[in-house]
C-alpha cells in the first residue's frame, strides 16, 4: 500500500521531480530483515511527508524561468531597436532620393511636327551691322565727329565750347538711326533658290519682310518680323541673303567688319539676344535650324514660372527681355533716361542725349553689366532683377557651316544681266559681301 500510495502521489508531482522522489521512496520502503527473525519482514514505516527537496527544485525552476524571460525580453528589445534603426535608415534614403529628384532640372520632351500644309513657321532673322555709326554721317560736321569720338573713347567733353549745346542735346540713339539702311545693305534675297523675296505675295507689304530696330549695339534689321513666312524642311524652305557690309562707311576699319546675326521667334527682339553669330565679308554661311519649344508649369501647379508674366517692353517675356528691362529701369533711376528706347515704351522712358550719356549713361550702363556679371555668393540679392523662368519659350538650335566665296563667283556678280559692270570690283565684293543661307 505504501508503495502504491507513493506511486500514486508521483502521478501528481511535476515530471521533473519524479526521479528525485523515486529515490527517496526506495530509501524509505526497502524492507529490512530482522536479525532475530530473518523470514519476518517488518511493517513498512509510514511515508514521512518531506517537500523540502521538491520545494528547492521548484524555486530553482522558477529562477530559471525568470532568467529565460529576461533573456527573451532583451532579445525583443534588441529586435525593436534594430527594426527602428532600419526604418530610420530607409526613411532617410527615401528623403534623400526625393530631394535629389526634385532638385534636378525639368525634363523636356521635344517633338518635331508639321502642320497640315507640311510647313513650319520660319523664324525671324535679326542682322546688326557692326558699324554702329556711319562715317558719312559724322563727316557732315567736324565738331560733331570729334564729340562722338570723345564719348565713344570715354574721354571728357568740354560742353562749354561754342556750338556744343546743340550737339549735346542730340539723342544718343539718333547716331544709330543714321547708319546704313536696309536698301544699302540688302543686295539680293531669294526664297528656296527660286523666287525673289520681293516677288512673294507675303512680302508685298514691306513691313512683312523687314523692320528696322535700334539697339545698344546699333541698327538692326528684322527679316520676317511678323512671322508670316512658313517653309518646309531642307532647301525647299531656305532663304538666301546676300548682304553688303559697307566697309567704306565704317568709322573704325581696324575693328571687326560684318554683321551679328541672331535667329529667334518673331515675338522676341534682337536687342534682347545675348548671343549671335558674327559674319565676316567674303564668307558663305549656311545655317540649319531646329526649333525647340519649352513649356514650364506655373508656380500654382508646382512649377517655377509666373503665368502673369507674358509680355514686357521688349515683347514676349523671357529671361533675356527681363534682364534688358531691368537694365532700363536701373539706368533710368540713375540718369533719368536710357540709351535706346525699347520697342514698346510702356514706361514712357526718355532717350538719353549725347551729353547725358557722357556724364552718366555710359558709366551707369557698364556698372550694371559689371554688377550682373558678378554672381558670387557674397553679392546676395542687392541688385538682382528677380526674373522668373518663362512659362513658354522658343529657342533655335543652330548648326553653322562656312566656306569662302570663290573669286569666280564674285566675278560673275559684278556685272548685271546685260553684262554691264557695277561700280565695284571683285575685291570689293569679297570685302563687303556676306552670303547667308538658312
Amino acid at each position: 500500500m505504501g508503495d502504491k500510495q507513493g506511486l500514486q502521489r508521483m502521478r501528481f508531482i511535476h515530471p521533473s521531480s519524479k526521479k528525485l522522489i523515486s529515490g527517496v521512496l526506495q530509501q524509505k520502503f526497502v524492507p529490512k530483515r530482522n536479525g532475530n527473525h530473518p523470514n519476518i519482514i517488518p511493517m513498512a514505516e509510514p511515508l514521512e511527508e518531506s517537500s523540502t527537496p521538491v520545494e528547492a527544485e521548484t524555486v530553482e525552476e522558477r529562477g530559471g524561468k525568470k532568467e529565460k524571460r529576461k533573456c527573451i525580453t532583451a532579445t525583443k528589445w534588441l529586435f525593436y531597436l534594430a527594426w527602428a534603426l532600419a526604418l530610420t535608415y530607409t526613411l532617410h534614403n527615401i528623403s534623400k532620393s526625393v530631394h535629389k529628384y526634385l532638385s534636378k532640372p525639368v525634363s523636356t520632351k521635344i517633338n518635331v511636327y508639321h502642320n497640315e500644309h507640311g510647313s513650319m513657321q520660319f523664324p525671324t532673322i535679326s542682322l546688326c551691322n557692326l558699324n554702329r555709326v556711319s562715317k558719312s554721317y559724322l563727316e557732315e560736321d567736324d565738331l560733331f565727329a570729334e564729340t562722338w569720338d570723345n564719348v565713344s573713347d570715354w574721354k571728357r567733353v568740354n560742353w562749354t565750347r561754342d556750338g556744343m549745346d546743340d550737339i549735346g542735346n542730340v539723342p544718343y540713339q539718333d547716331f544709330y538711326r543714321n547708319s546704313p539702311s536696309w536698301e544699302n545693305t540688302k543686295i539680293f534675297c531669294a526664297y528656296a533658290h527660286a523666287r525673289r523675296c520681293e516677288d512673294m505675295e507675303i512680302f508685298a507689304d514691306r513691313s512683312n519682310m523687314i523692320e528696322e530696330e535700334l539697339s545698344p549695339t546699333g541698327k538692326c534689321f528684322r527679316f520676317n518680323p511678323k512671322g508670316v513666312l512658313h517653309s518646309k524642311a531642307g532647301d525647299y524652305g531656305s532663304v538666301y541673303l546676300r548682304l553688303n557690309a559697307n566697309r567704306r562707311d565704317y568709322t573704325d576699319t581696324t575693328g571687326q567688319i560684318g554683321f551679328v546675326m541672331a535667329i529667334h521667334h518673331y515675338t522676341q527682339y534682337s536687342s534682347t539676344r545675348n548671343t549671335g553669330i558674327i559674319m565676316s565679308p567674303g564668307l558663305h554661311y549656311r545655317v540649319t535650324l531646329k526649333r525647340i519649344e519649352r513649356r514650364e508649369l506655373p508656380e500654382e501647379e508646382g512649377g517655377k514660372c509666373n503665368s502673369a508674366l507674358q509680355r514686357n517692353s521688349y515683347g514676349a517675356y523671357d529671361l533675356e527681355s527681363c534682364h534688358t528691362e531691368c537694365r532700363d529701369k536701373q539706368l533710368n533711376a540713375s540718369c533719368g533716361c536710357i540709351p535706346v528706347l525699347p520697342p514698346h515704351n510702356i514706361y514712357n522712358y526718355t532717350a538719353c542725349s549725347l551729353k547725358q550719356m557722357e556724364e552718366c549713361g555710359k558709366m551707369a550702363y557698364h556698372q550694371f553689366v559689371l554688377d550682373e556679371s558678378q554672381t558670387s555668393p557674397e553679392k546676395g540679392e542687392e541688385r538682382e532683377c528677380g526674373c522668373w523662368v518663362p512659362c513658354e519659350h522658343f529657342d533655335y538650335e543652330l548648326s553653322v557651316a562656312t566656306t569662302a566665296i570663290p573669286r569666280e563667283y564674285a566675278a560673275g556678280k559684278i556685272r548685271d544681266g546685260e553684262g554691264r559692270k557695277y561700280n565695284f570690283t571683285v575685291d570689293d565684293f569679297l570685302k563687303n559681301n556676306v552670303i547667308l543661307e538658312t
